[in-house]
């Protein structure tokens, strides 16, 4: 889109890429947190909403995803919520709306447990964090484990994605090249640190969405004091599905 633009920026070691629009004078700077496999680029149509809206926005390819630099070595949400960090600080930014969608939001909710001086408020679109490890989760993830080493032979690549999606642990075939990020992200519960989120919060969420169920809504409904919940007829991208709700929404939220 013409009012937005790609940068880059080098955090932690890593070259950053990022989206940002064109508005200089903003009272508040939303910064956008994609989810797991994802990438920045999925919330432009929201970026072009906002940037009409006169709101200065940015995006932020997570090290591994879209354009920005893939980590030698694995990493975890706590180095992400730290990319975010180092983002905020050397751009100087202030009066942040954070939004996070999946896994960005509990990347989101992690920056915020270290700091939230620069935050003002926080918009949370199904997000993940809430990790049960029911029993069939456990032996999915066994197997898929025992079964990965052998499809390593280019060969069998066809077999195994077949496999993958019929345990339902197509991750690993999309995730290969940042297996053990994967593990540390899916393996991390933090439920306990919703409760720690003490700025205005918005919690959009999916009522079909079969990733993220409306419970975990629920439940990070009542752990964060003042939320607010709106729950959409949708799966677990209602910002895709449903555009032009969920701009309403943000619009009205941070205003």
């Amino acid at each position: 889109m013409d009012n937005i633009n790609s940068k880059q920026i080098v955090l932690n070691g890593l070259l950053i890429n990022y989206y940002l629009n064109n508005i200089e004078d903003s009272k508040k700077t939303i910064i956008f947190i994609h989810g797991w496999l994802s990438e920045s680029r999925v919330w432009f149509h929201l970026m072009h909403a906002l940037t009409k809206a006169s709101y200065k926005c940015f995006a932020i390819d997570l090290p591994g995803f879209g354009q920005s630099q893939v980590p030698e070595s694995s990493v975890d949400n706590t180095f992400y919520a730290d990319i975010i960090d180092q983002f905020v600080k050397k751009l100087n930014l202030s009066n942040v709306v954070l939004v996070g969608h999946s896994n960005g939001g509990a990347v989101c909710v992690k920056y915020l447990n270290k700091d939230s001086a620069n935050v003002v408020q926080l918009i949370l679109i199904d997000s993940a964090g809430i990790r049960e490890q029911t029993t069939t989760k456990r032996i999915k993830r066994f197997i898929a484990e025992i079964v990965r080493p052998i499809f390593k032979f280019s060969l069998l690549k066809p077999l195994r994605n077949k496999i993958y999606r019929v345990m339902g642990s197509e991750d690993y075939i999309n995730s290969e090249y940042l297996h053990d990020t994967y593990k540390n992200v899916v393996n991390e519960d933090i439920s306990d640190l919703f409760i720690n989120v003490k700025v205005p919060t918005l919690i959009i969420w999916g009522e079909n969405d079969g990733a993220t169920p409306l419970r975990y809504a629920d439940f990070i409904h009542s752990s964060i004091e003042g939320s607010q919940l709106v729950v959409l007829d949708t799966g677990h991208f209602p910002f895709q599905e449903k555009p032009s709700e969920v701009i309403n929404e943000i619009i009205t939220f941070i205003k």
